[in-house]
């Protein structure tokens, strides 16, 4: 029966070709995301390495938490008499220190704000402990005028030394020479940052830092160890101040690395699975026609003594042989699709060092194992068909069997379409903690639930459809019958471009509905003129509001922050207003409370719907903790109804 099953697989190549690219672009798209996620984060990890490996330990601020969305890790400064204590340390080679803080760079061509959706756009000042490095032809900043910027920003804007770019802070903007250009390690950037170096006093005033640092770097003596001139230093430093080892920073920014980019592997997977899904329909499509196509051969088999097991092996097999080595190509195929987002990714302006594809053994094993399990899955159901074939069949001219009571495939389906409905529906409308997986299995249940019950639509549906085409005359007759005839059939024939129709509209319905309700939620709660925003996902300098108040005209110009904290032990992000003018830009709703009371110190308002889910009232305190000063008891002085502009929670500036 083996030699009969590989016989028959390689006697129809173009079958085989035809089953098998199905699970090629599901699998390929599974082992590009493993090589791309897995390439990225080496690189990223051999740049964090060589941007740390000149210093020993770093001396910070604490902080309660890091911020997963953050463009810039938030801890206050410290001292900068922290760096004269860190100096008189022993063991302590050098000490340098170190401020960070927001600047977007101007592009001296266009005039518009340099920076992508994504990467910071940051300012520090510049030494040699911090990782970057000159180009030929530059020098260090030196001065109050002075700047040296990255290198992926000075090529990709045609900046080279000797121009004078302005650069924009949280504070006044100012204008500088640029007297050099630097990369990171062997990157032309951080990450694909923008990224603009200042001598230390200069940094310290542009970024408002007068007299303070955000870190100290150290080299420590040959014979002195990390680890105990950590400690060392941490006895030295005040409260709040602390000294963490190289290793310790380093496991830190791999950590922030690989949960980065495991959104992006999950969002990608997401799609991989979604293609193996509808693969499976068309593998299980076809095996049901090759089945159907060889049942006389299979029932002369059941007639020279095959057992329904040994047929069943048989069809099993030439699906595993087809799942194994589809899988395999579809990981060589994958290879390429991760070099094609690579490339897509470094269009969005996140730059990726340049490192060798990665592609670990884990890749091979789960791409592999899992194309082949969906693909023997998908044929397990014609297997079993196969074994049903009669000895007797192999002597009948006619091939096409009175059809089965779909009884059982009636009762089968509903279960399953009701096991998928229910945690779609709790997903959609309740408030689970895991409430995407629930979409995600329920969706994927209800598909298949639904693509069980088709045949009963089957043949009215065939019937209704059918009809116009009999004016064609004896063929159009022939079709519609034979569609109305194998309900079965006709159903497992449309299942796969249901499933791939299904997913298609549903995204698409899913954008229009998104974008239309916020569409609707901003006319009903946005009463502002205009609305100033940023290209990045940073926030800008607040000169902007002061130079729009001097603006004719304007009237009321209300500004707003978005901070990330932890809410009773959750992620959660805060809108920071000015309660005094906030009113005039945005509708809030029905209030609980007064949104004016926010001016007091201490306080917070809250969306209704999660002041009920977590049953707060105007009065109760709620545990709020913020990165860089930690947890703080807040008062709910209101509960609004409308959460456009505000989300879940708002403060005030």
């Amino acid at each position: 029966m083996l030699r009969a099953a590989l016989r028959n697989l390689f006697a129809h190549k173009v079958r085989l070709l035809l089953t098998g690219v199905s699970i090629v672009l599901g699998v390929g798209f599974m082992a590009g995301t493993y090589v791309l996620t897995d390439t990225m984060t080496r690189a990223f990890n051999e740049l964090v390495d060589t941007g740390y490996s000149s210093i020993d330990v770093l001396v910070r601020s604490s902080n309660a938490f890091t911020a997963q969305t953050s463009s810039l890790e938030e801890r206050e400064p410290m001292p900068e008499s922290v760096l004269e204590e860190v100096q008189g340390v022993p063991g302590v080679v050098e000490a340098v220190g170190d401020v960070l803080g927001y600047a977007q760079i101007v592009d001296p061509a266009t005039g518009k704000i340099i920076g992508t959706l994504g990467p910071p756009t940051a300012a520090s000042s510049w030494n040699d402990l911090n990782g970057f490095t000159l180009k030929p032809g530059g020098a260090p900043p030196q001065g109050d005028d002075q700047v040296v910027i990255d290198a992926a920003t000075a090529e990709g804007h045609d900046i080279a030394v000797g121009d004078t770019v302005q650069i924009l802070f949280e504070g006044p903007p100012g204008e500088f020479e640029v007297v050099g250009v630097a990369g990171y390690g062997e990157a032309d950037s951080l990450f694909g940052a923008t990224w603009a170096l200042f001598d230390l006093p200069t940094a310290q005033r542009v970024l408002g830092r007068e007299g303070r640092l955000d870190s100290v770097s150290v080299v420590g003596a040959e014979d002195v160890s990390g680890t105990a001139l950590a400690q060392r230093i941490g006895e030295a430093l005040p409260e709040g101040v602390e000294a963490v080892t190289v290793a310790t920073l380093t496991s830190e920014a791999e950590d922030q690395i690989s949960t980065g980019l495991g959104f992006l592997r999950t969002a990608f997977l997401v799609f991989a699975f979604v293609a193996l899904f509808v693969g499976a329909f068309i593998i299980f499509n076809t095996f049901a026609i090759i089945v159907a196509q060889r049942s006389r051969e299979l029932a002369l088999f059941r007639a020279l003594g095959a057992s329904g097991r040994q047929v069943t092996t048989s069809v099993v097999f030439e699906a595993l042989v087809i799942g194994v080595v589809a899988s395999a190509v579809g990981v060589v195929v994958g290879i390429g699709i991760a070099i094609v987002l690579k490339s897509l990714i470094s269009g969005l302006g996140i730059e990726i060092p340049a490192s060798g594809t990665v592609i670990l053994p884990r890749t091979f094993a789960v791409s592999i194992v899992v194309g082949t399990i969906v693909t023997v899955i998908a044929a397990i159901v014609p297997a079993r068909r196969a074994a049903r074939v009669a000895p007797i069949e192999a002597l009948r001219e006619a091939h096409d069997r009175p059809g089965r009571s779909l009884r059982f495939r009636i009762v089968s389906g509903a279960v399953v379409l009701a096991l998928g409905v229910v945690p779609l529906a709790y997903g959609l409308f309740g408030t689970p903690s895991n409430a995407l997986q629930l979409v995600g299995v329920g969706v994927a249940l209800t598909f298949i639930g639904v693509a069980m019950l088709t045949p009963l639509i089957a043949r009215p549906v065939a019937k209704a459809l059918g009809a116009p085409v009999r004016l064609l005359g004896v063929p159009g007759k022939l079709a519609r019958e034979n569609s109305m005839r194998n309900p079965r059939r006709t159903a497992a024939t449309a299942s796969a471009l249901m499933i791939g129709l299904g997913l298609v509209v549903f995204v698409a319905v899913f954008g229009a509905s998104a974008k239309a309700s916020t569409t609707e939620i901003l006319d009903r709660t946005l009463k502002a003129d205009f609305i100033l925003t940023s290209p990045t996902f940073g926030g800008f300098s607040t000169s902007a509001a002061d130079a729009m108040r001097g603006v004719p005209g304007v009237e009321t110009v209300s500004q707003i922050r978005q901070a990330e904290a932890r809410i009773e032990g959750g992620s959660a992000f805060l809108s920071g207003i000015d309660p005094g003018t906030f009113p005039s830009g945005s509708e809030v709703g029905r209030v609980d409370g007064g949104m004016a009371d926010l001016a007091r110190p201490g306080t917070i308002a809250v969306f209704d719907d999660v002041a009920g889910d977590n049953g707060w009232g105007v009065g109760d305190t709620v545990r709020t903790e913020f990165p860089a000063t930690g947890p703080v008891d807040l008062e709910v002085v209101a509960v609004y109804s409308e959460n456009g502009i505000l989300g879940d929670y708002a403060v005030s500036l």
